[in-house]
């Protein structure tokens, strides 16, 4: 439960942060911190075992 409210918030006041314009660097930054952890664990395409969804996770990887 607190890495969900963790996430959340990163997600928010990046977005904010952006979208104001305050501080956008450091929201650019606090999303790159969500997004990158998050798309290894989720689409890990080298684990993937099946040759027809490995295409497919890699391009699911490439996308995030």
């Amino acid at each position: 439960m607190p890495a969900t409210i963790g996430s959340g918030l990163l997600i928010l006041v990046g977005g904010l942060s952006i979208l104001l314009g305050v501080w956008a660097d450091l929201g650019a930054l606090l999303l790159v911190v969500f997004l990158v952890p998050t798309a290894v664990l989720m689409h890990g395409f080298w684990k993937e075992s099946d040759p027809q969804a490995r295409p497919l996770e890699m391009v699911q990887f490439q996308r995030t």
